[in-house]
């Protein structure tokens, strides 16, 4: 399992509504620059944390996406990390 120190890149969603947090993320996600993303998006209603979860599960670069509550990091079921 990848270690969850190790990601590259964290980019934060808290305050942007599904659309805009699925857009700001397309970026590093599609960039080959970054192979590890720790997503911050927050807890909230959930209705973000469940729509950036979904988009990664469906992307075809993502190679394994890690919830933060299955690692116990900080931030917990707010974060969720990508492997490409």
């Amino acid at each position: 399992m990848a270690e969850h120190s190790s990601c590259e890149i964290t980019i934060d969603l808290h305050g942007l509504t599904v659309d805009e947090a699925l857009r700001r993320l397309q970026g590093p996600l599609y960039s080959n620059r970054f192979r590890s993303i720790r997503v911050v998006h927050g807890r909230g209603s959930g209705a973000l944390k469940n729509a950036v979860r979904a988009a990664l599960r469906d992307c075809p670069l993502v190679r394994q996406v890690i919830y933060g509550e299955d690692l116990n990091i900080p931030g917990r079921d707010g974060v969720t990390l990508v492997y490409k």
